[in-house]
């Protein structure tokens, strides 16, 4: 019995997940679905940049792929910029995925209305972000 609920509360919670992470999806999104395993991840991040936790964000990036920055950005041109600034994503990010875009299984764009962000599937089945940029869609 208590293997049958160890088991059921790990379903619960990652049925929950999923569902959580899909409602970082809007309902009008143009291109293909997100892959599930993408969208767990991706709430993820958006669980590590609500937190404000930049060592948790760098664990879903390529090495040498993109910058965390906690220093505020110049004002003028603090929604732009190629690195994930802390402050900027606390104050300025929007989560909801608008967009995305495949050129193959391994390669997905998920584009809010902030910010764009491209991963790669990595052995394991496991999704990292290789590219970033902040820019608001106007």
């Amino acid at each position: 019995m208590k293997k049958f609920l160890q088991l059921s509360t790990a379903f619960t919670i990652a049925v929950c997940s999923v569902c959580n992470a899909a409602e970082l999806v809007s309902a009008d999104l143009k291109g293909p679905k997100v892959p599930e395993s993408l969208l767990v991840a991706y709430q993820k991040i958006t669980d590590a940049i609500r937190d404000e936790n930049p060592e948790v964000l760098k664990t879903y990036l390529l090495p040498g792929s993109v910058e965390v920055t906690t220093a505020e950005r110049d004002p003028k041109w603090s929604e732009y910029g190629t690195d994930m600034n802390i402050p900027f994503l606390k104050r300025g990010f929007r989560p909801t995925i608008l967009a995305t875009a495949s050129s193959s299984p391994q390669t997905f764009s998920l584009r809010t209305g902030t910010t764009n962000f491209r991963f790669v599937k990595i052995e394991g089945g496991i999704w990292m972000i290789y590219g970033y940029n902040d820019e608001p869609i106007e």
